[in-house]
């Protein structure tokens, strides 16, 4: 087969306007652990999602750093306290992650809490919900 395509070829070099497409190096579809999922993150404040608990907890982030099974730090998220929800987009493996609420200033405002061990599969989303009760306000 190698013969018959370098005969080709070498008649077609000689040929002007002739050209050769070659299909095998079409890229492969993509698996679904080709593409990211998502993490998203629902919380609460003392079991209500109120933003007026954010305000009397001087609470203005929800911070959520995520680190992939190894240790390996992934990045810090924020988003508004008062959202209660969140989306992080995440390439397919396995994670951990923890969340804490911080003031104006990045100062923690809580203890913080562990979302344990998970997985991310791709095109999926997994949705975790974490709560900070009273006593885990500074």
């Amino acid at each position: 087969m190698k013969r018959l395509l370098y005969a080709v070829w070498l008649a077609c070099s000689t040929l002007p306007g002739c050209l050769m497409e070659d299909d095998q190096n079409e890229p492969a579809p993509l698996s679904r652990d080709s593409y990211p999922g998502a993490l998203v993150v629902d919380w609460t404040l003392g079991g209500v999602a109120d933003a007026d608990e954010c305000d009397r907890g001087d609470a203005t982030w929800l911070v959520t750093t995520v680190f992939t099974s190894s240790g390996r730090r992934i990045g810090e998220f924020h988003d508004d306290c008062g959202a209660f929800s969140t989306s992080i987009e995440l390439d397919p493996g396995g994670y951990y992650a923890e969340a804490v609420l911080e003031d104006a200033s990045g100062n923690a405002r809580t203890t913080p809490v562990t979302i344990g061990d998970f997985r991310i599969l791709g095109k999926d989303t997994l949705a975790v919900s974490v709560d900070f009760p009273a006593r885990s306000f500074y």
